[in-house]
This record gives structure tokens, sequence and C-alpha cells, in this order.
């Protein structure tokens, strides 16, 4: 009779473990917005977060959430993210404060370039339920979010333009030699 009851029990709370929510289900749903969306390195940036009072992120919330939060966002260098643990291991904790009830923003800054992961939630196991951001990418890069696109793009002007004057000595050549023969 004993083991019965201690196996109900027991079935229960497992039950009650499955059922339960992630601290983000506490949370209206909320957009998140990098301002610049890729910072150089060492410049402050802004962090927008939008909360919203449904899923389809079209009511702005009307929540009335605390002052500030210090758990809800975690800057990790790519590859390096940890998650479902307490606090920010590895990573950089970025603090939001209430605008009013629909809009928080905080502020950051890359230590070094390349490609950062913004995690929401960084103590909670993955995945998150539906409707919340997981992972924002923020590649910053020191000369500009489209440097290499520029570079590729300046080495073919350089070509065309060497060429052009290329035709442009040839075609002078060929007339002084029309002139000299002719």
């Amino acid at each position: 009779m004993l083991r019965r009851l201690v196996a109900v029990l027991a079935a229960a709370a497992v039950a009650v473990v499955l059922q339960a929510q992630p601290a983000s289900a506490k949370l209206p749903y909320f957009s998140v917005e990098p301002q610049p969306e890729n910072p150089a390195p060492g410049v402050a940036a802004q962090l927008v977060v939008h909360f919203f009072d449904d899923q389809a992120r079209q009511a702005p919330s009307t929540w009335q959430g605390p002052a500030v939060i210090n758990d809800l966002l975690c800057l990790f260098p790519a590859g390096h993210v940890i998650t479902g643990r307490a606090g920010c291991p590895g990573g950089r904790p970025v603090t939001v404060r209430r605008v009013d009830a629909a809009t928080y923003t905080g502020s950051f800054s890359l230590p070094t370039g390349g490609r950062w992961l913004l995690v929401t939630f960084p103590a909670t196991p993955r995945p998150l339920p539906a409707g919340y951001p997981d992972e924002i990418a923020i590649g910053a890069n020191p000369v500009g979010r489209h440097a290499a696109r520029y570079t590729v793009a300046g080495i073919w002007f350089a070509l065309a333009l060497l060429a052009l004057l290329a035709v442009a000595a040839f075609m002078a050549e060929r007339r002084a030699r029309r002139v000299r023969h002719g």
C-alpha cells in the first residue's frame, strides 16, 4: 500500500514538473532590436525591447513589469553560448530599463569584432516556448557591416578603370601610328 502511494506521488510530481512553464512564460511576448544592427567594437550601442500582448506582436503590451530587468539578455561570442545556468557564464549580461509599459532599453558595447549572439533568457534551458526570440545575431565589424562587399566592389572598380585606361592608351598609340605611316 505504501509503495503504491509513493508511486502515485512520484508520478504526480513528474507530471507537475513536465507541465511547468519556464520563466519566459511569465513575460509578455517581445522583440529585441540592436541599434545599430552591427555596431563597431568598443562603440556604445543600444537595445530596444518592445513587449506585446499577443504572439503576433501587433498589440503593444500593457504589462507593468519591473523598472529594471537584469537577467533577460546575455551577449555571447558566436560558438560560445551557454544556456540553462544562472547568470551569464562566459557572456556579457545586458540590463534593460523600462521606458514605458511596452518598451525597455539597455546599452552594450562589443569588446571585439566578429559575430556575437544576443541570447534571451540565458538561464532557461532550450527550446524556449513559441513566440519568444532565442538568439539574435549581431555581426560586429570594425569597418562596417558591408565592408567585404565594398572591398570586392572597389577591386572590381579599379580593374575596370585600369582596363578603360589600357583601351584608351591602345587607341592613342594606334592613332599615332596611322599619323606616322599615313
